[in-house]
């Protein structure tokens, strides 16, 4: 098995599995189309030289499956020092991977994308060593606190977290989560997140359910339990605690116009400032692709950027 190709193959030889959880393989051209554009809100919108490479910003991918967008963004990284090598063998272990974190919940996944990190940095002139810690998490991303298979890496992880100053750039999360109709995860944080209550600490956020402050009285709200709803919650979550950042998503384009939705998109209107979307209008141009049809999908599907301005 190829590690680019993971997706893919869970797809032949487990299609009930990926039909559960809603994986869809991103091709790297489409990761490439969304990773550059951030890069490009990252420079024009927060003033910050050099985009991704900057040494505060965070990046997160919360459902990596084989890691596409981290090695996306780590080769368009890697163009700021083409031309020096020596200085990039030392930004890497110092300054890259303390501020990347993929999260994935399937094994074969994490497996494939740390292969995939390790051939790619090899690639790239910077051999890692074999006991270089590859910010790859097995866990649940959508669980708090966070449920996760391999505690060892994790509080590795965080050691590496806490050396780091407190951050004063933008949080990036950027990714293509599952899109599985029903939930996969039916736990209590992630429901009560929703609803705009994070249980743990007692803080209220922006509620899914409701618009103009009151239910919304929309009677089939099916559409708030899929999985690629919960995963936008998380990840708005996160940057409203931040105050600043930019959250990138492929999803199903009901995210646009579903009306047991209309409380999420009101919510992302009240906290962001700016928001980009590219949509599938449901026909392709001549000799063109669907969105939907690059993804492999027969749903209409949208690029989604929200900023979030200092």
């Amino acid at each position: 098995m190829t590690t680019p190709d993971y997706d893919q193959v869970l797809a032949r030889e487990d299609p009930e599995l990926r039909r559960k959880r809603g994986v869809y393989f991103t091709p790297e051209s489409l990761a490439y189309h969304v990773v550059h554009q951030v890069d490009h809100f990252l420079r024009r919108d927060f003033d910050i030289p050099g985009g991704f490479a900057n040494l505060g910003v965070e990046i997160l991918e919360p459902a990596a499956g084989s890691g596409n967008f981290l090695t996306t963004i780590i080769r368009r990284i890697y163009q700021e020092f083409v031309f020096d090598h020596e200085v990039w063998r030392e930004y890497v272990p110092r300054h890259l991977l303390p501020r990347l974190t993929g999260i994935e919940l399937l094994p074969g996944a994490c497996d494939a994308a740390r292969r995939k990190l390790r051939a790619l940095f090899e690639e790239l002139h910077c051999p890692l060593p074999l006991d270089a810690f590859l910010p790859i998490i097995q866990a649940d991303t959508i669980s708090e606190p966070l449920d996760c298979s391999e505690p060892d890496a994790w509080n590795r992880w965080l050691r590496s977290r806490k050396k780091r100053s407190a951050p004063k750039l933008p949080l990036v999360i950027i990714g293509n989560p599952p899109w599985s109709g029903l939930p996969s995860n039916q736990g209590p944080w992630i429901k009560a997140l929703l609803r705009g209550k994070d249980v743990v600490t007692g803080e209220e956020f922006e509620n899914y359910y409701h618009i103009d402050g009151n239910p919304s009285g929309e009677k089939n709200l099916r559409g708030l339990s899929d999985d690629y709803v919960r995963f936008l919650r998380y990840a708005h979550w996160r940057i409203e605690r931040r105050g600043l950042g930019i959250l990138a998503f492929i999803t199903p384009a009901g995210l646009l116009n579903n009306f047991s939705l209309a409380g999420a998109r009101q919510s992302l209107l009240e906290t962001f400032d700016k928001i980009y979307v590219i949509a599938d209008s449901g026909s392709p141009a001549k000799g063109g692709k669907t969105l939907g049809e690059v993804l492999g999908v027969k749903v209409r599907v949208a690029i989604s950027i929200f900023i979030k301005s200092p």
